[in-house]
């Protein structure tokens, strides 16, 4: 699972934005994330607390950070990448006084735990032959880390030789056996919930190819505990090419 949390981190850059008298750009040292502040309220080496994109903000944290009614969601309270004065922003800063004392040494999930910010997920919906639901708690989600992140790890194998390729565009399913025996199969962030009468296409590759059976004899070698087959290699004959009618 991609990593998500508020952060303590410190302001790398600050910069005038062409024409704006009350804002400013500012970058984070070891990051690559973007954002708007207002002019004066940052100087390069400040630590403030960070609230990155797709953070959930409850009322009172969204009143204290001047942002009620501002963001985007039913609830104007989802932090979300924007473009002002022709810059991206990407998540919001806080100052440091936000944090209590005692807290500030206590990292992300602690954090993120005490301002009570949740990570946005796309909400239930329905498609052909299934209906979508969150994960199991607990369940990993099959994701990629963005280079924004991890700077340092990026610039390392910038020097690096490498192969160009061409990305085929597909999908990818898992199928989860839970402690009861339930077998449930799951797209990347969501249990496929079929509809009576149909039958979504990821289900039908998961009993035809067998993996369904895989996944119990996995289970039963391990009782009274979660399992998973992880998501299907495109080499796997039961790979599903996104432009495929099957």
């Amino acid at each position: 699972m991609a990593f998500f949390g508020v952060t303590i981190e410190t302001i790398r850059d600050v910069c005038p934005i062409p024409d704006a008298d009350r804002i400013e750009l500012a970058t984070l040292a070891g990051k690559e994330f973007q954002f708007i502040t207002a002019k004066g309220a940052f100087r390069p080496g400040d630590r403030c607390v960070y609230f990155p994109v797709d953070s959930l903000l409850p009322a009172p944290l969204a009143e204290r950070l001047g942002v009620a009614g501002k963001l985007a969601g039913r609830d104007r309270n989802r932090v979300k990448t924007v473009r002002l004065r022709g810059q991206i922003s990407q998540g919001i800063v806080a100052t440091l006084d936000l944090v209590p004392e005692g807290l500030r040494e206590a990292g992300p999930e602690a954090f993120t735990a005490h301002f009570g910010v949740a990570k946005y997920e796309p909400p239930e919906e329905i498609v052909t032959g299934a209906i979508l639901r969150p994960l199991p708690d607990g369940t990993s989600v099959y994701d990629i880390e963005g280079a924004d992140r991890f700077v340092e790890m990026a610039e390392a194998l910038m020097d690096l030789p490498v192969l160009v390729t061409e990305k085929l565009e597909g999908s990818n399913f898992s199928v989860l056996v839970e402690a009861d025996g339930s077998v449930q199969v799951c797209q990347r962030s969501a249990v496929i919930v079929p509809v009576e009468g149909e039958q979504h296409t990821f289900h039908k590759v998961a009993h035809r190819s067998r993996i369904v059976d895989f996944a119990r004899s996995v289970a039963a070698a391990r009782p009274g505990r979660r399992s998973r087959a992880r998501p299907v290699p495109r080499s796997h004959p039961a790979f599903v090419p996104r432009r495929t009618n099957t």
